[in-house]
């Protein structure tokens, strides 16, 4: 069975504290819709409960419990990637909506030029690899 160190409990407790605290910083409410903003509170928030009880079982761990932990760890992990997933799903359905809202805008305006420049920015918005 695997063991950690002291030093190597301490710095795994530390990177997952300022990922907690980087996710805490970022601004949930620009951009977003009230319920984009509220889901992305919840999932720090739930990503801080995570990070609190892995804090807890680390104060207490004994080897027999080491494996407990590293589990703990992986799910904390898979957790807060889920996080970062969410709000980068949600960062690129703003850009997309935001440019198709432009590309409304230039059809009305009924030009060709801003209607294929508006397209392209739908498909930059998109990630979508498109030569025009």
């Amino acid at each position: 069975m695997t063991q950690l160190s002291s030093d190597e409990a301490q710095k795994i407790m530390d990177a997952l504290l300022k990922a907690q605290a980087d996710l805490n910083n970022l601004p949930l409410t620009i951009d977003r819709t009230p319920e984009e903003g509220e889901e992305l509170h919840r999932l720090v928030l739930a990503l801080g409960d995570e990070i609190d009880k892995i804090g807890n079982i680390a104060i207490v761990a004994t080897g027999e419990e080491l494996e407990r932990v590293v589990n703990g760890l992986s799910i904390a992990t898979e957790n807060a990637n889920g996080a970062i997933e969410t709000l980068n799903n949600i960062r690129k359905a703003i850009k997309i909506a935001t440019a198709l809202i432009g590309l409304a805008t230039a059809i009305a305006s009924q030009q060709p030029g801003p209607i294929l420049s508006a397209a392209k920015s739908v498909l930059n918005a998109a990630e979508f690899q498109v030569e025009i």
